[in-house]
């Protein structure tokens, strides 16, 4: 990724865990630390993006885990966001729907267009 030029970096990933909320949580890399619009800040941008134009519940913004491993390499800002929970009952359904899918994609649009803003 290093060698990418790459400005921003996301993750898209669904969970399938029985123990989860339905919902949509984004993960940001807490070990490094990027001057201005950094991992949290682009993280919560994503997250408040994408409930805005789907109209979803709120996982959270949160530090990821080792399981995160690409955005915890990462050196410029990035997100993981998990779109939902594919074993809870409201977002397994709203994920299967074209729609919401359609919803998620102009959010996440609309998250890139600011934190490019943002950026400059």
């Amino acid at each position: 990724m290093k060698d990418s030029g790459a400005d921003l970096y996301v993750e898209l990933t669904c969970n399938m865990a029985p123990d989860r909320t339905d919902g949509i949580t984004s993960y940001y890399n807490d070990r490094f630390f990027i001057r201005g619009f950094n991992n949290a800040a682009f993280a919560n941008l994503v997250e408040k993006s994408c409930l805005a134009a789907s109209g979803a519940d709120a996982g959270g913004v949160k530090p990821a885990g080792p399981e995160a491993e690409m955005i915890m390499d990462c050196r410029i800002p990035a997100v993981r966001l998990d779109m939902g929970n594919l074993q809870g009952s409201g977002d397994k359904r709203r994920l299967s729907e074209d729609d919401y899918k359609k919803k998620m994609a102009e959010g996440l649009y609309q998250a890139l267009l600011q934190a490019f803003e943002e950026m400059e």
